[in-house]
């Protein structure tokens, strides 16, 4: 995955405001590999998380398991 990943998005320590910048501007300035970048990751996320038989039926199964939950207002937090 780490492969992949390296051909889909860029990696920077959260921390390291220097590296974080030069990836920024490193998007911003270069088109083509920003365009290139985003294809990949969108023919990706394409080939491998279908909405409609992922995604989609998780997600829904999610929201119904809210839904039966008792819906707790801030002061019902404290104890």
């Amino acid at each position: 995955m780490a492969v992949i990943a390296k051909k889909l998005s860029l990696f920077v320590d959260l921390f390291y405001q220097v590296g974080l910048v030069e990836k920024t501007c490193q998007l911003l300035t270069d088109k083509l590999f920003r365009e290139k970048l985003g294809t990949a990751a969108r023919e990706h996320i394409v080939d491998h998380y279908p909405l409609k038989c992922t995604y989609l039926p998780s997600y829904l199964e999610w929201v119904d398991q809210l839904a039966q939950k008792p819906v707790l207002y801030p002061n019902q937090f404290i104890s």
